[in-house]
């Protein structure tokens, strides 16, 4: 009787593993349409946001950015690096030397 249940077991183990198989693909392919519907939904919500945004004649002009601070000679570079903390500069320059 053993024998018999001995010669069985690579055929349940077998069976057992394609169904195993089967459930984790039907899982899968479940994930993967509800993530295809989100992914639907939020293209839409994207697109219909998109479309309700104002044009950008029709802005106001206080919420432009201001271009007399973005000098193209580095003048704001050097306001920045005068604002930085001597530690963060050293740990700057190490950081790069390391690279």
């Amino acid at each position: 009787m053993h024998h018999l249940i001995n010669e069985f077991r690579p055929h349940q183990a077998r069976e057992t593993l394609r169904v195993m198989l089967e459930v984790q693909k039907r899982q899968r392919l479940e994930t993967d349409e509800r993530f295809q519907m989100h992914l639907d939904s939020v293209a839409e919500k994207l697109q219909s946001c998109l479309a309700s945004l104002p044009d950008a004649t029709d802005l106001d002009s206080k919420l432009h950015a201001k271009t007399e601070d973005m000098d193209v000679d580095g003048s704001m570079q050097l306001e920045l690096e005068d604002k930085c903390d001597s530690l963060d500069k050293l740990m700057c320059d190490i950081v790069d030397v390391m690279h």
